[in-house]
């Protein structure tokens, strides 16, 4: 399970702990361990994700939203549902805004920011990830229904298609497999070679 997917299945487990209402009347506010219920595992997974503080939550409602958090001071986070699904989240790590259980906007501090739109033309869901966060995209993530997500990463003004041949990820160019290193190595070679024969033109 890659990382996205541990998020949105910690989150959803959060969810749906908070719809059951396990901590306690429907006062305003209240306090209790959100794990109640969960397995080993899924606990482990949601300390991971969220932190130790889900022993010790305190929920408030306000309006249609219910705010969970820590009771006490300490813990810098806040995790929002709206109808029992996970709206928003944050923490000192990240900070993640949801629609309907996808990720839609997703700021890792470590240096890693991802953003997903609808395209109605393709009918398809477009992730697209800035590694290091300096405003450039690097690789995008094509879903449209029916079809195995496509992967693509960003090599110069190329963008490459990501395969798998042999168990090992990389990219086809020029009808030759090769690792994304290698292609931008390849692609970095070819660029001046190109722009010497337009400036001979």
């Amino acid at each position: 399970m890659n990382l996205k997917a541990a998020f949105l299945f910690g989150a959803g487990l959060i969810a749906g702990v908070i719809l059951s209402g396990r901590l306690g009347s429907r006062a305003l506010c209240r306090t209790g361990d959100m794990t109640s219920g969960f397995s080993a595992q899924e606990i482990r997974q949601t300390e991971v994700i969220v932190g130790g503080w889900i022993h010790n939550a305190l929920e408030c409602r306000i309006g249609g939203y219910l705010v969970d958090g820590p009771a006490h001071d300490g813990a810098a986070s806040i995790f929002v549902t709206r109808h029992g699904e996970p709206s928003i989240f944050a923490s000192e790590k990240t900070t993640t805004l949801f629609d309907r259980h996808r990720i839609v906007y997703q700021w890792e501090r470590a240096g890693l920011i991802s953003y997903a739109a609808y395209d109605p033309v393709q009918q398809a869901w477009i992730e697209n990830r800035d590694y290091g966060a300096d405003g450039t995209v690097d690789a995008r993530t094509t879903e449209i229904a029916g079809r195995l997500p496509k992967e693509e990463m960003r090599v110069g003004d190329h963008w490459l298609a990501i395969v798998e041949r042999d168990g090992k990820r990389g990219t086809v160019l020029n009808g030759r497999f090769m690792s994304i290193a290698e292609a931008r190595a390849e692609l970095s070679a070819n660029r001046p070679q190109a722009a010497q024969r337009a400036v001979e033109r």
